[in-house]
C-alpha cells in the first residue's frame, strides 16, 4: 500500500489538460461504473457534513472510497480523503490525500461543463466564491481560451480576493474586474460560476441572467431560484439529484455523460439558460487517484498492511 500525500502530488506537476481529459474519460465511461449515491451526515445545524463516497472502476480495475468533511470551524473547511483498492486482488493500493483531488477534479468538471454547454466563444465569467476551487475551475478552464480575451468579473466577499487577482496575473488574455454586489458580477456574464460552499438564501435573481447564460453552482448552492425557470438543466448523476428541492420541476434534465455522447440533449440554441448542477460523483475521485497512483507508485515504498492470510487464521 502506498500513502500518498499532498505535496507528492502537487510535486508531479500535473498538466491542467489533461485533467480535463480525466474528467472527460470518467463520464464518457460513466455508464460503466457502479455508482450509488452517496451518503450525508448533516451537523452543526447543517452547515457540517460527512459525505461517503463509493464507486467501482472495472475500465480502470480498481474500487474506492472517498470521506469528504464540511466543518465550519476548521480551517480549511473542506478536507477529504481516499481510500484506493485492486478490483481483482482486493488489495488495498493507496491511502491517499483527497483535496487536491477534489479541487482539480471539481475544477476540471465544470470546465468541462462549460466548454460543452457555454455559448460559443464566450468571453465574460462572473465569478462567486474565490477560493480554491475557483482557482482549481480557472486554472483548468483558461487553458483552452488562450486565444481570445476572456473578462473575469470578481465578486469580492468581505473585499478580497484570496489572491486569486496575483494568480491570474500570468494570463495575458485576462482582463479583470472587481464588483462589491453579486448582481454587478451576473448581469451580462455568459458564465456565472459559484464555488459558494454554504448559502442560507438564494444569491442571485434569475432575471439577472441574460438570455444564453450558463449557471454553474459549483457546490449546488445558493440558486433555488433559477431551478424552475431556466430552459434546461445538466446534472452530474440521476440517483444524486434526485433529493433536490427542484428536482421534479427541471426543464430538459440530463446527465452530462449523454450530452458528450449526444449533442441533441445540451443547448440548443444561444438564448438558453442552461444551469449546470456537477454534484461531485466520486467515479472522477476514484479515476483521479487511479491516474496518480499509476504516476507514483514506483516512487513510493509500500507499505504492508495487507498480507495474504490463511483461510482460518482465527486461534
Amino acid at each position: 500500500m502506498k500513502v500518498i500525500g499532498h505535496k507528492d502530488i502537487i510535486e508531479l506537476d500535473i498538466s491542467k489538460t489533461l485533467f480535463f481529459e480525466w474528467a472527460k474519460e470518467a463520464f464518457e465511461f460513466k455508464q460503466h461504473a457502479l455508482l450509488p449515491a452517496k451518503t450525508s451526515i448533516k451537523y452543526y445545524s447543517g452547515e457540517g457534513f460527512m459525505n461517503t463516497m463509493p464507486t467501482i472502476l472495472p475500465f480502470l480495475g480498481v474500487y474506492g472510497v472517498k470521506v469528504v468533511t464540511r466543518n465550519p470551524l476548521a480551517i480549511p473547511n473542506l478536507r477529504s480523503n481516499i481510500m484506493l483498492f485492486d478490483l481483482k486482488t482486493n488489495d488495498i493500493l493507496a491511502v491517499m490525500d483527497g483535496d487536491y483531488i477534489t479541487a482539480f477534479r471539481t475544477g476540471a468538471t465544470a470546465a468541462l461543463s462549460i466548454e460543452t454547454l457555454a455559448i460559443k466563444n464566450y468571453k465574460t465569467i462572473g465569478l462567486i466564491g474565490l477560493g480554491n476551487i475557483c482557482r482549481a475551475t480557472l486554472l483548468v478552464l483558461l487553458e483552452f481560451v488562450k486565444n481570445r480575451k476572456i473578462f473575469l468579473k470578481l465578486h469580492l466577499f468581505q473585499d478580497t480576493d484570496n489572491g486569486l487577482i496575483e494568480i491570474l496575473k500570468k494570463f495575458n488574455n485576462v482582463i479583470i474586474s472587481t464588483h462589491k454586489t453579486i448582481k454587478e458580477v451576473v448581469v451580462d456574464s455568459d458564465v456565472v460560476i459559484s464555488c459558494v460552499t454554504y448559502a442560507g438564501e438564494d444569491l442571485a435573481k434569475p432575471e439577472w441572467f441574460k438570455k444564453g447564460c450558463l449557471l454553474v453552482p459549483v457546490h449546488t448552492r445558493g440558486f433555488l431560484g433559477c431551478d424552475k425557470v431556466f430552459d434546461r438543466v445538466i446534472i452530474d448523476d440521476h440517483e444524486h439529484c434526485k433529493g433536490f428541492k427542484n428536482y421534479n420541476d427541471f426543464n430538459n434534465c440530463h446527465e452530462l455523460s449523454d450530452v458528450l455522447k449526444n449533442k441533441q440533449f445540451g443547448r440548443a440554441n444561444n438564448q438558453e439558460r442552461i444551469i449546470a448542477y456537477n454534484v461531485g460523483i466520486s467515479i472522477l475521485d476514484i479515476s483521479f487517484a487511479k491516474h496518480i497512483y499509476d504516476l507514483l507508485s514506483e516512487k513510493l515504498a509500500d507499505l504492508n498492511i495487507s498480507d495474504h492470510k490463511p483461510q482460518y487464521w482465527v486461534r
